[in-house]
């Protein structure tokens, strides 16, 4: 599969650093740019008085110019507040969660349809919009109509005939995204200062390059978009077929209840012994009781006869990073220095486990939270950000691990944990995670909510024979999905 976001990444790249336009002939120059700039202010001279290198050791054209993003636009001046009577009905109000990472808007909702809380500003069509809270997540693109937002939003002109679509490009540009990431500061809300993004250098061509750029860069876009969407529609197919079987599996439709399995009823009788000794031993000492509900209400589907609807607590122990377990930036050390802390980052789409990219916290704070540190056969769920329900199996770790506040890990599994990583990929799993879930800005929910989760369960025997049967037919899916 082709990642278009990282190859859309490369083309940004190589367009801000000459690459694209290096056979375009140029006829301007970029010193007519530059005397069309106006005279700057007094509050702008000050904040431009700051230095910053980053970026200028980065090549470019000999008929470009490295010059600041405060001295070509007007990013940091201040922005005009509105109030809820100044605006119609029919104006767009624009809040951060209308807009997907990488600056394609999701919704464009008007004030008559959405609740006017807080504080709002202006901005203007053509104007470039710029995320200025969480800059990774790169939310930035060209306002096609006047609007207002959220003040997290900086609205900003280009002065000079400069193409605001090209401004997008550059603060899309890794070169710009690894230098906003040493300078954003705030642990759970990192944001970034005017201070440093007036000075943030950006390498300027002349205005008939830029055009050439943007149209090339767009044109490209395009086609990647169509590839996307072609992968999207494939990738979906496999995905709701792959959903379809885990349903079947998980509802008895793939293998067939055997007597001799015995049933789900003499399972949790051994499972409640087992649980009998794990307290005796003291490891789940001062933790917090949680509140089970019955299972009283009527049930999602029906079950063959042998197996037995359950709560998540009744086959697994559930561990968080919460309260002072959680970490600060003085916790994160280098590789070897550490144990790894997963992420949601570690865990894929269809549920496995990737160590390409980790993040490491000091042995201190690994020693710290032993009922947390990651074994073979746990299983690692996100609780809290916008991929919650994600989950995977630990296997193959290849360092001694741990996990960040954003997951949830069980651990004491009394089932089939392959089993019961494929319910809590199924449909079933994620009605009930919106169920459970709270907050828009960032989704999680609660340990005791997960305790909670309903599944059905069957004898050991026949989870053993589902997790084959459903793991032969998915690969077998993939198979064929490759051959085509």
């Amino acid at each position: 599969m082709i990642d278009t976001t990282a190859l859309k990444t490369s083309i940004i790249d190589l367009a801000v650093s000459g690459k694209i336009s290096e056979h375009f002939e140029v006829q301007d120059s970029v010193s007519e740019i530059v005397s069309e700039l106006p005279e700057l202010s007094i509050k702008r001279k000050k904040l431009l008085e700051q230095t910053f290198e980053y970026g200028r050791q980065n090549a470019i054209p000999s008929h470009w110019k490295w010059i600041r993003l405060g001295e070509i636009t007007s990013y940091g001046d201040t922005p005009k507040k509105v109030f809820f009577d100044d605006v119609s009905g029919d104006t767009w109000i624009l809040d951060l969660e209308d807009i997907k990472a990488g600056g394609e808007l999701i919704v464009k909702t008007r004030v008559h349809g959405k609740k006017f809380v807080g504080d709002k500003t202006v901005f203007r069509k053509g104007q470039v919009l710029y995320s200025k809270l969480r800059p990774y997540l790169k939310k930035v693109f060209v306002a096609d109509e006047d609007g207002i937002s959220t003040p997290e939003l900086i609205s900003f002109d280009t002065y000079g005939g400069v193409i605001p679509q090209y401004i997008v490009f550059c603060l899309l540009s890794s070169f710009t995204d690894r230098a906003i990431d040493k300078r954003s500061y705030g642990i759970k809300m990192p944001r970034i200062d005017a201070g440093f993004m007036v000075n943030l250098p950006i390498p300027l061509p002349p205005i008939s390059e830029q055009k050439y750029i943007v149209d090339h860069v767009q044109t490209a876009f395009s086609q990647i978009d169509t590839i996307d969407n072609l992968q999207a529609q494939y990738i979906n197919n496999q995905a709701v077929l792959k959903e379809k079987l885990i349903d079947a599996a998980i509802q008895g439709k793939l293998t067939e209840q055997l007597p001799e399995d015995g049933t789900a009823e003499g399972l949790l009788s051994e499972i409640s012994r087992k649980k009998k000794i794990i307290d005796s031993s003291g490891v789940l000492k001062g933790r917090k009781k949680k509140k089970i509900k019955p299972i009283d209400e009527e049930v999602p589907f029906p079950i063959p006869q042998n197996w037995q609807w359950v709560r998540l607590d009744s086959v697994a122990e559930i561990f968080g990073r919460i309260g002072f377990r959680g970490y600060t930036k003085n916790d994160i050390v280098k590789k070897g220095e550490g144990a790894i802390s997963l992420s949601p980052s570690n865990i894929t789409k269809d549920g496995k486990m990737v160590f390409d990219s980790c993040t490491y916290i000091s042995w201190d704070k690994y020693e710290e939270s032993p009922e947390i540190k990651v074994e073979e056969g746990d299983i690692i769920l996100v609780k809290t950000g916008s991929s919650y329900g994600k989950c995977a199996v630990a296997n193959k770790i290849p360092e001694k691990a741990t996990i960040n506040p954003q997951l949830a890990i069980l651990k004491y599994v009394m089932c089939n944990h392959h089993y019961l990583n494929a319910i809590l990929n199924s449909e079933l799993a994620h009605k009930q995670y919106k169920e459970f879930v709270i907050g828009a800005a960032t989704p999680t929910f609660s340990q005791e909510d997960l305790a909670n989760f309903l599944l059905p369960l069957p004898p050991l025997a026949e989870q053993k024979r589902i997790v084959t049967k459903l793991d032969m037919l998915l690969k077998l899916v993939e198979m064929e999905n490759h051959n085509d």
